[in-house]
C-alpha cells in the first residue's frame, strides 16, 4: 500500500481527517441519541444549557422585532448576536431560580445586566459615535434629564436640523410583549446657541402592562428634499424597573417641565421658563415648508409630551397650579 505525498485535512462522508500533535488522525462521526439527550441523567446539564440558550434567543427575537420599524437596514451584523449574548448573561444573573428555570425579568434586576443594555450598540453613524454616554444624561437629582445640544451639533456632525426623539420600549420577556411608545420629541437647529435642555419624562408604565421599560433615544437628521436625511443614532439610555418605581411615581406626581439651558455665548444659567424669542436669540431664516421626517417649525423649541402641543403649554399649566 502506497503513501500519499499530500496530507488531507477535512471531511469525507462520515470520516473526519485532522492533525493531533502533528500526527494525522481520522475519526468517524458518531450519532447523537436524541432520546438519551432528552432523558438520560448524564445530559441533565446539557438540557439546562439548551433551555437557557432557547430562552435568550426567544427574548432576543422579541426585543429586536419590536424595534424593527427603526432598526431595519441600519444595524450592524453583530447586533442580533449581541442582544442574545446580553440576555443570556441576564438570565444567568437570576439568583432566585435554579438553572434551567431562570427568568430574564429577574435577571434584569441585576445592575450589571442593565449596564450591558446601556452599552449595547444599536445604531450610530461614524460621525455620531461620540454621542454615547454624553448626549443625554440624568441630572444630579435623578428626576430629570439633560440633552447636551452643544454635542448634538459637534465636530463632524452633518446637517443643521436635528430631531431628538425619546421613547419608552415596554417589554415583558416572559409574556412575549414588546411595545414602543414615543413620549418626547425636540426639534433643534444648529443656529440656536443653546448649550443644553432639561426635561422630565412622564411615568414610564401608567397601565402596569410590562415589568420593564427601556428608555431609548434617537437622533434624526432633518432637512429639505435636497438634503441627506434619516436616523443617525439610536441607543438605550436607561432601564426602568416599573414594579419598583410605580409606587414612588404615583406618590410624587410632579408636573412635566422643560427648560432651555444657557446660551453658549452669554454663559448664563438656566432661563427661568422663558422662550428663546423673548431673549432675542437669532434663528436662521430658511424655508421650512419642505422639511421631512420631523417637525417643520424651528423658531420655538417644540417639545411634545404624549400628545401635548409644545412646552409653553406645560409651563402655563404649571404657573396656574402655583
Amino acid at each position: 500500500m502506497g503513501t500519499s505525498l499530500f496530507e488531507f485535512v477535512g471531511r469525507v462522508g462520515n470520516m473526519v481527517y485532522y492533525k493531533l500533535d502533528n500526527k494525522p488522525v481520522k475519526r468517524r462521526i458518531g450519532k447523537v441519541d436524541l432520546e438519551k439527550m432528552r432523558t438520560a441523567p448524564q445530559y441533565a446539564e446539557t438540557r439546562k444549557n439548551q433551555c437557557e440558550l432557547g430562552v435568550a434567543s426567544s427574548g432576543g427575537k422579541l426585543f429586536r422585532e419590536g424595534l424593527l420599524q427603526f432598526t431595519k437596514g441600519f444595524t450592524i451584523h453583530s447586533y442580533a448576536s449581541d442582544v442574545v449574548s446580553i440576555l443570556l448573561n441576564t438570565l444567568r444573573n437570576d439568583t432566585t431560580q435554579p438553572k434551567g428555570q431562570k427568568q430574564i425579568t429577574n435577571g434584569l434586576k441585576n445592575v450589571a445586566s442593565q449596564l450591558a443594555f446601556n452599552k449595547l450598540d444599536i445604531f450610530s453613524k461614524r460621525e455620531t459615535a461620540f454621542y454615547k454616554n454624553t448626549l443625554l444624561r440624568k441630572t444630579n437629582d435623578g428626576k430629570s434629564w439633560r440633552l447636551n445640544r452643544n454635542i448634538l451639533f459637534g465636530k463632524g456632525v452633518k446637517g443643521d436640523q436635528m430631531s431628538v426623539k425619546i421613547g419608552y420600549y415596554h417589554v415583558d420577556f416572559e409574556g412575549s410583549i414588546a411595545n414602543y411608545e414615543e413620549v418626547l420629541s425636540m426639534a433643534c437647529h444648529r443656529n440656536e446657541k443653546i448649550e443644553f435642555s432639561d426635561f422630565k419624562l412622564p411615568n414610564s408604565n401608567k397601565n402596569n402592562t410590562t415589568p420593564w421599560t427601556f428608555v431609548i433615544v434617537q437622533v434624526w437628521r432633518e432637512g429639505s428634499f435636497q438634503d441627506i436625511t434619516g436616523m443617525t443614532y439610536m441607543s438605550i439610555v436607561d432601564v426602568v424597573d416599573n414594579d419598583a418605581l410605580n409606587d414612588a411615581l404615583y406618590k410624587n406626581n410632579e408636573p412635566l417641565l422643560h427648560k432651555c439651558g444657557r446660551e453658549m455665548k452669554e454663559g448664563h444659567g438656566l432661563h427661568e421658563l422663558q422662550t428663546r424669542a423673548s431673549r432675542g436669540i437669532e434663528v436662521a431664516n430658511f424655508d421650512n415648508r419642505n422639511l421631512i421626517h420631523g417637525h417643520s417649525r424651528y423658531r420655538k423649541d417644540i417639545v411634545k409630551f404624549g400628545g401635548q402641543n409644545d412646552w409653553g403649554e406645560v409651563v402655563d399649566k404649571v404657573a396656574k397650579v402655583k
